[in-house]
């Protein structure tokens, strides 16, 4: 919001021009609202891996239990050494 105020000098130029007016204008900047950034609500999330391992973590998901079938101990990537995963 900017504050506008007419102002009438009077000098000798002002007699010889009566509808001339300044304007006092100054600048007003106010404060931009810096909103917090909206976090998702988070679940406590049970995660049981193929080989009966588990372990809590927390995610957006509002699944309680999560079963893997395919997961980093029954993959032949992860283990390329083990004897049952192989054909």
């Amino acid at each position: 919001m900017s504050l506008h105020l007419p102002i009438r000098r009077t000098s000798t130029t002002a007699l010889s021009n009566p509808t001339r007016t300044t304007f006092i204008c100054t600048q007003c900047r106010h404060a931009t609202l810096l909103r917090r950034p909206k976090r998702p609500y988070t679940f406590t999330q049970l995660i049981t891996l193929s080989d009966g391992s588990t372990f809590t973590h927390r995610t957006t998901s509002p699944v309680s239990v999560y079963r893997s079938t395919r997961d980093t101990r029954n993959a032949p990537m992860w283990n390329p050494s083990s004897e049952k995963l192989r054909n």
